[in-house]
């Protein structure tokens, strides 16, 4: 079973593009949008985002019962790097903030996964499969170093300055939970594309 995990995670660096499997070396999100209310309401836009180092991992711990998976995985080091644009609204006039870059390295990762779904004959082969239905995701990290790029002009106002003082950590306390829900996404639909096309006896041979 574990020979067959590895190889599998092996070929995550490089992609599995016939299975619908990108390369997760790295991983790229074209863009994101975060929105915030009250008094500092804003959207701030994620664009060009690369993660580097998810596709090198250790599966540290593996439990499978017909109808859910558990695994723990460990991440040495995750880099998140990015560019961010602010546009905020004070007394109903928009103000756009720039587009800077932003780099973010995790350090000590470690991922409780818990992968539930159903086990199904498949009708051209007659072999058993599994169809994922839930995924939840568990992120620990253990350090987090964050890089930010912010230019201020003569129209950034003192309302600015305040925004980027006070919402900027409510905005990165938001990415924890954010990275947990685009996990368990990415883990869902890169799982359902490699179980669909490979029975269960190939990684839990009897």
């Amino acid at each position: 079973m574990y020979k067959a995990q590895h190889r599998i995670i092996k070929a995550l660096k490089d992609g599995l593009y016939s299975l619908g499997i990108p390369t997760f070396n790295p991983y790229y999100i074209p863009t994101y949008d975060f929105s915030m209310s009250g008094k500092y309401s804003s959207t701030t836009t994620f664009s060009d985002i690369t993660i580097s180092g998810a596709a090198d991992f250790n599966i540290t711990e593996f439990n499978y019962a017909r109808q859910n998976m558990m695994l723990k995985a460990e991440f040495p080091q995750i880099k998140l790097r990015t560019k961010y644009q602010v546009m905020t609204n004070y007394t109903g006039k928009p103000i756009k903030v720039g587009r800077f870059p932003l780099t973010a390295t995790f350090r000590n990762v470690t991922a409780d996964v818990v992968i539930y779904g159903e086990n199904y004959d498949k009708t051209e082969t007659g072999e058993e499969h599994f169809e994922v239905t839930n995924v939840q995701v568990r992120l620990n990290i253990t350090k987090i170093w964050w890089s930010k790029s912010s230019s201020y002009n003569e129209m950034m106002t003192i309302y600015l300055k305040q925004f980027f003082k006070y919402q900027w950590q409510i905005l990165m306390n938001q990415i924890h939970p954010t990275a947990e829900w685009y996990a368990a996404k990415v883990i869902k639909e890169t799982a359902n594309n490699i179980y669909a096309n490979f029975p269960l006896s190939v990684f839990y041979p009897e």
